[in-house]
Formats: C-alpha cells, structure tokens, sequence
C-alpha cells in the first residue's frame, strides 16, 4: 500500500503548487489549466496500452517500472526551467502513473486468494485516497519551507526511494495465472468493458465533476471563504477511504455484487444531483462526506470483475480497459459543468446533466449484469488457436 501513497503524491502534487507555478512562469489561465490537467490526461491515455503491458510483464515489475518513471517526472518538474519543459515533465509523470496504478491495482488481487481480492484492491483504493490527504497536507508545508522546487524535489525523490525499496515492500503475485494476450478487437467489442466502465463513470466521474467545481458554488451560494470551501470539498475523501474499505468488506462477503455496483452509483448520482438544490449548510457537509462514502462502496467489486473480464491471465486488459472508459467521463464532466454553468447560470442544471448521462450509462450495466449474473465473462470464449 506504499505504492498507493507514493503514486497519490505524485498524481495530485501540482494542484497545491498551482499558484506558485502561475507567478514563477507567468501562466494565463489556460496554461494553468492544462497543466493542472496535463498528469491526467496522459494517465488516461495509458490505460488501454499499459494493461497489456502488466499482463505481459507481470503486475509486480509493471509497478516498480512505473514508480520509476514517475520518480524521475516528478524530479524532471522540480528542475524544469520553463513552462513547456515543466508540462512535459507532468505528461511523464501521468505515463508513470498510468503504468503503475493498474499495475498495483492488479498486484494486490494477484497477491491473496481470489475470494479476498475485492477487499484487498479496495484496501489498495482506499490507501491511494488516504495519499490525496497526505498529498494536500504535506506538499504545501514543504513549499513553504523549500519553495515549490524544492517540493518536487523531495517528493520525487521520496518516490525514488519507494521505487527502489519496491522488491522488498511489494507483495508477490502468488496467485497470478499465466499472462493471455486479447486482440484488442475483442476488447473493444466487449460490453463489460463498457458497462463496467460507465459504473465507475457514475462514481468517480461524478465525484470528479463535484470536486472541480464545489470549490466555487460553495463560495458563491454560502459565501465560504476559499480555503475553507476547499477544505469542505475535501470531506469527500475520507468518505471515499471509508465506503472503499466497507464497500471491500461487503463484496468479500458475496459472490453477488451487483447490487454493490448499482446502488454505489445510483446513490452517487442521486447525491450529486440534490447538492446543488439550496440546502441548510449542515445538511451539504453531510451530503458531500455522504457522496464519497457511497462512490466508493463498488471499487474492489468493480475492479475484481474488471480482472477477470477476459479469462485468467488478462487482468491488466481488463482492468485497464474498464479504468479507460471511466476516465473518459472524468476528463468530460467537469468541461460539461462549466459549459452549462456558462450558458444558463444554473449549477443546478450541470449537476443533473451529469446525474442524468450517468443514470443513462448505469442503465446499461444493469441490463449487463441482469444478462451475465454475478462473475459472468464479458464476452463468449474465444476460440482455440
């Protein structure tokens, strides 16, 4: 789980840093913003490529490769001299993390009995949010004491020393079968990549969307504050270590997940969709703490079906297939909000448009899971040779 930590610090490093990077290089607002977006958009981009990358490399080398390159592209955006060499650095440290978060993701299904690998990847997950806390606290002190420099610097070389410690800290993939390879054909013609996908769409994208853009309507309609408003948008992150970790210990207890699957992302969407509705305050705190809970009950459920969408041996495929789509809706959502908040004023009408394209999207993983049943494959076997 110390891979969890060491890549939630690299992937969400620069937000705290933001500022500073503004006035060091004088950035308009668009730069900012692609900079901002820069670490993700690559790791989206990786997703398809890297799973069978972890197949073909096992999920234990895969991780400690990728913790390497994100070591170095942290370390490379500490001593970057201008904006175009500090955004290529962020590009490489998204290639890392791309990498190494499915690679990881499927070490710790590989490394238990398969009935314990929906707890132990949820474990992963809620370790990777537990990262997100650390990565806001610490990275702002450290800017504070050696300049945003001198942050990189120390956190990539944080990260180097995790890399590097990686053969004695990461587990051993006991139970992982040998590697298959999928024509990418049949990946893209398999609707459980799709509707597995558009799961996770409905929780982490609409968690996605409201954290871009609660900082604002916070300020806006209860007059917080910014930090504060940041601080309150931040309750959904010990709520997503939480609904990780029990949604882990309820799909350990189950065979039948699907109900996990459906009702973390109805109730998400659900949330995200009265938030924006002109509520007593008390009553959003509770709603925001409420929404990463419940966003994060289907992780493990969802990623352990993911590995096995395809047969023993594929589950970086799979998961990396699945991991694609959901980052698709991630990158969408928040430009959807802001689009809409432009047009009609209304925060209110982003945040249903997003509760009514995930309803759509989750719509059609429960005809997919009404079709195969729990632990179904994705699509029919292949055929011999």
């Amino acid at each position: 789980m110390v891979a969890a930590l060491a890549l939630a610090l690299a992937f969400l490093n620069t937000a705290p840093l933001l500022a500073l990077l503004r006035h060091e290089f004088g950035l308009t607002n668009f730069q900012a913003g692609a900079l901002a977006a820069a670490t993700l958009l690559s790791h989206t981009a990786l997703q398809l490529p890297a799973g069978p990358l972890v197949d073909q490399l096992g999920s234990r080398r895969a991780t400690l490769v990728g913790l390497g390159v994100v070591a170095v592209g942290v370390l490379l955006s500490g001593l970057a001299p201008s904006f175009p060499a500090l955004l290529l650095a962020r590009l490489a440290v998204g290639v890392g993390t791309g990498l190494a978060f499915l690679a990881a993701l499927v070490l710790a299904a590989e490394a238990v009995p398969p009935a314990r690998a929906p707890w132990q990847q949820s474990l992963y997950g809620a370790a990777f949010q537990a990262g997100t806390l650390l990565t806001l606290a610490l990275t702002p002190v450290l800017a504070d004491r050696v300049g945003w420099r001198g942050a990189f610097l120390s956190e990539g070389a944080a990260i180097g020393l995790v890399a590097l410690a990686g053969r004695r800290l990461l587990p051993v993939p006991r139970y992982a079968r040998p590697r298959v390879p999928v024509p990418w054909a049949l990946v893209f013609r398999a609707p459980g990549v799709y509707a597995l996908g558009l799961a996770h769409v409905a929780t982490y994208g609409t968690v996605t969307a409201v954290s871009a853009w609660a900082p604002t309507w916070l300020l806006d309609r209860y007059h917080l504050p910014t930090t504060l408003a940041g601080l309150v948008t931040g309750l959904m992150t010990p709520g997503a270590v939480l609904g990780r970790l029990l949604g882990g210990h309820l799909a350990a207890r189950t065979a039948r997940d699907q109900g996990l699957l459906l009702g973390a992302g109805l109730l998400s969407l659900l949330t995200a969709a009265v938030l924006p509705a002109g509520l007593p305050f008390p009553v959003v705190l509770g709603l925001l703490f409420g929404l990463g809970l419940v966003s994060g009950l289907s992780f493990g459920a969802l990623f352990s079906r993911a590995a096995r969408l395809f047969g023993p041996g594929t589950a970086g495929t799979g998961s990396g297939a699945v991991n694609f789509i959901a980052n698709l809706g991630a990158l969408a959502f928040p430009p959807l909000v802001g689009a809409l908040l432009d047009r009609t004023g209304s925060y209110l009408v982003g945040f249903w448009c997003v509760a009514g394209l995930g309803l759509l999207g989750l719509g059609y993983t429960a005809l997919y899971l009404q079709q195969t049943g729990p632990g179904a494959p994705a699509v029919p076997k292949r055929p011999a040779g």
